[in-house]
């Protein structure tokens, strides 16, 4: 089984001001932010990479979802034994075109969903 890679890693350096880096096909270690692009793979990335990063410890989770022009955005890990890595996330919440969403880490910093989506 391939082990599944993030289409977007963001990791940001406690050292210089919250300076981001940007990591393209990593695996999860250590991010604070990991962002999935999805259509056809959209019920992959809910399910199994969801559970997958919360294990993992990736501490927020968005998913672009392309298939009904949103995002979709997961937070607190928590154990799950009905989840199919034994973790799922806490928080759930949908953000549609014309809103604004903060990463936690970054709480500074306002992503508009409309520069997300195509």
């Amino acid at each position: 089984m391939h082990k599944p890679f993030a289409r977007i890693l963001f990791k940001w350096n406690s050292t210089e001001t919250k300076r981001m880096e940007r990591f393209q096909f990593a695996h999860p270690h250590q991010a604070e932010l990991l962002v999935e692009i999805a259509d056809s793979s959209l019920h992959y990335d809910r399910t199994v990479k969801n559970s997958l990063y919360a294990k993992a410890g990736i501490v927020e989770y968005w998913i672009v979802n392309l298939v009904d022009g949103q995002l979709e955005v997961y937070r607190q890990p928590i154990p799950d034994p009905d989840a199919e890595y034994g973790f799922r996330y806490a928080e759930v919440r949908i953000y549609q075109s014309g809103e604004q969403v903060t990463p936690q880490a970054l709480s500074a910093g306002v992503v508009a969903i409309d520069d997300l989506l195509p």
